[in-house]
């Protein structure tokens, strides 16, 4: 397992730890998927836990019912009653990877960012003429749309955030980003919207053409 899967279990583990001894008040009252995690053996704390070998930290989450999340969910856990998405710090923040363009104005229409539609098929000619006979991966260098339609993009990339592309049985309601999954000092949790404003200029988007013929890197800083 890598860094950031290992980061993923720990903090999970954290979660269902802050339930079992009522850390900060009994904050936590409940933490699950689908159904409650089971309790964790009570000689097990914050140290013990960060220095569990990776074996240990997976039979340990088995023992407890954790499981990554499904394909159809962006919700990584579910604490008192609400679907929270875990990002770390440490990773890039792609709200989209190798979406179809075609699709992304679809959805555009469906989440009532219609003023989007003629931009995205603008970057469906962009992708066009630039890919020739072998696939395109570029930037794209033309950000005007993401300055004059900022509030449009910002709308589609919330729902993309905790909704993704299709439908979604299990979408996120709140995002918790930690720096350090043992440190609760180093997390921060965000309504999706106020995520997206926050963190607009490190938001990224990678697109692809109908045949996988082109692919386009769209890097939001530039908008600003």
């Amino acid at each position: 397992m890598n860094q950031l899967e290992r980061d993923t279990y720990v903090m999970k583990l954290m979660l269902v730890l802050m339930r079992d001894r009522r850390a900060r008040q009994g904050q936590v009252r409940s933490v699950g998927y689908t159904r409650e995690y089971g309790e964790l053996p009570d000689e097990l704390g914050v140290g013990t836990l960060a220095q569990l070998s990776n074996e240990e930290l997976l039979a340990l989450a088995e023992q407890i019912g954790i499981k990554n999340r499904p394909a159809a969910g962006k919700s990584d856990i579910y604490m008192n009653d609400l679907g929270y998405m875990l990002l770390s710090t440490k990773q890039s923040l792609a709200i989209v990877d190798n979406l179809g363009l075609q699709e992304l104005a679809k959805l555009a229409e469906q989440v009532g960012t219609i003023e989007l539609v003629e931009p995205i098929k603008g970057l469906i000619v962009y992708g066009q003429a630039q890919a020739g006979d072998e696939p395109l991966k570029g930037r794209v260098t033309d950000y005007s749309q993401f300055t004059t339609y900022r509030d449009q993009w910002h709308k589609l990339l919330t729902h993309m955030l905790c909704n993704g592309a299709a439908t979604c049985l299990f979408p996120a309601e709140l995002v918790l980003r930690y720096a350090d999954p043992t440190n609760m000092n180093s997390w921060d949790i965000y309504e999706p919207n106020d995520f997206i404003s926050k963190n607009w200029e490190d938001l990224s988007a990678t697109l692809s053409g109908l045949n996988g013929d082109y692919s386009i890197t769209i890097q939001l800083q530039a908008g600003e």
